[in-house]
């Protein structure tokens, strides 16, 4: 009879399970205004679209491009797409002059020597860029759009209070799937079961509705091919210290700089102890207006570059953990502007047991050696810090991978940046045809 029982038992959670998978597939009902976390504008043509409220005046409306398809299918296909493609088309045409401009600035291709190669390489980058922007690539939807309304195609707005407003807008910014048809309790529940670490409050890059800065998009082009073509100087920064990764002994020179600022602090801590005072707090890196610290832009001047590569990495040895950061500078009219900049973190966990016997065993590592025990450190101090750099390496890799890929999409017109929100305006459309909210 137990036996009969536990078999019933596993059934009917068998069974259980699966109604509830199958409940959670399914589309949920749109909840009343008065339970949504939605703002709905109604259209006169029939099509009832939820979002989020930004103003009344102009009456704009921030709507998922994913509720969009699945809801007013015909009406994204019929307006929203043709006035997408529009701003796309003259934003690429913009961008197309700018590059053609830039191909008639550039010297022409002599014999082959090493500046020649470079220069063209260069021309090379720009051209295929160019013949790719004359291509009508699939367009790809962002995945969000503001709506702007006139009002003669406004039948009616339903608002819902400010605080089921914010419900929608961090409901957004953290991907709630379903958000415009959940009630509100649900949306705070979901919110709320995210870490506050891992929350997003803002929306990233520029505004919503802004258009895109197609001249910024530009200079990103120009740092992208100058890195690409080998023309951009690449500098390694540690605290105050800025060096060449190309230079002979840099490596080495970090090095020491590390560990006399590592001495420099361990006697300030010492001296503090015994007089009973606060240690004084190292000086902060040097840094010009423009973010670039002096040695960097040096560096860059006597190469004769316009794009500058800067790395560096903090590591916590009270977590074994390492992050590292790359920015890349162009100079534009005497001034360095930042073009982007990616950060990847790593942590003994993500390192395989012999990475650091490994690193060990490279030559420069083992030069680096000899230079720190002519400094006195112990066996214990270099596998602690063999260890370390093994940590630093992994989250470079990872740091060149995301590096890799933002070249990349600069170079091939895959810049899309599916987080900007463009602008879309209904009264540069044609009148829809009804399609009511499913």
């Amino acid at each position: 009879m137990c036996r009969h029982a536990a078999l019933l038992l596993q059934l009917l959670l068998i069974q259980c399970c699966q109604a509830t998978f199958a409940v959670t597939q399914q589309s949920p009902t749109a909840p009343p205004i008065r339970d949504s976390v939605a703002d709905r504008v109604l259209l006169k043509n029939g099509a009832t679209l939820r979002g989020l409220l930004v103003s009344e005046r102009p009456l704009r409306l921030l709507v998922r491009s994913e509720w969009l398809t699945e809801h007013c299918p015909q009406l994204l296909a019929d307006e929203l797409l043709p006035l997408l493609s529009k701003t796309n088309n003259e934003s690429r045409e913009a961008l197309r002059l700018l590059l053609q401009q830039e191909l008639r600035s550039q010297p022409a291709v002599q014999p082959a020597n090493g500046v020649a190669d470079i220069d063209a390489a260069r021309r090379a980058l720009l051209q295929d860029l160019l013949e790719r922007l004359a291509q009508a690539d699939p367009m790809q939807l962002p995945d969000w759009i503001l709506l702007e309304f006139p009002r003669f195609r406004v039948q009616r707005l339903e608002q819902v209070t400010d605080q089921r407003r914010q419900l929608c807008r961090l409901g957004m910014l953290n991907r709630i799937p379903q958000l415009e048809q959940l009630p509100s309790k649900t949306v705070q529940r979901q919110l709320e079961a995210i870490p506050a670490a891992q929350r997003i409050n803002v929306f990233q890059g520029q505004p919503p509705g802004q258009a895109q800065d197609v001249s910024l998009l530009f200079e990103k082009i120009l740092a992208a091919v100058d890195i690409r073509s080998g023309t951009a100087s690449r500098v390694i920064q540690s605290g105050p210290v800025c060096v060449d990764e190309a230079a002979p002994g840099s490596i080495s020179r970090l090095f020491q700089q590390a560990f006399q600022q590592n001495f420099q602090t361990t006697l300030n801590e010492l001296l503090a102890e015994a007089s009973g005072t606060a240690p004084t707090p190292p000086a902060p890196a040097p840094l010009a207006a423009d973010g670039v610290p002096p040695e960097a832009a040096a560096v860059a001047l006597r190469q004769g570059s316009r794009t500058l590569v800067i790395s560096s990495s903090v590591t916590d040895l009270s977590t074994g953990s390492a992050i590292v950061s790359r920015r890349v500078f162009l100079q534009r009219d005497g001034e360095w502007r930042q073009q982007f900049a990616l950060q990847e973190q790593a942590t003994l966990k993500d390192v395989p047991a012999d990475r650091a016997q490994q690193l060990a065993e490279d030559p420069q590592i083992k030069d680096l050696t000899q230079i720190a025990e002519t400094f006195g450190l112990s066996g214990d101090q270099l596998q602690t810090a063999l260890g370390m750099g093994s940590v630093v390496q992994t989250a470079l890799a990872r740091l060149q991978a995301g590096f890799d890929e933002q070249l990349q999409a600069l170079l091939t017109a895959r810049w899309t940046d599916k987080s900007a929100i463009p602008l879309l305006r209904f009264e540069e459309s044609v009148t829809a045809r009804p399609a009511p909210e499913k």
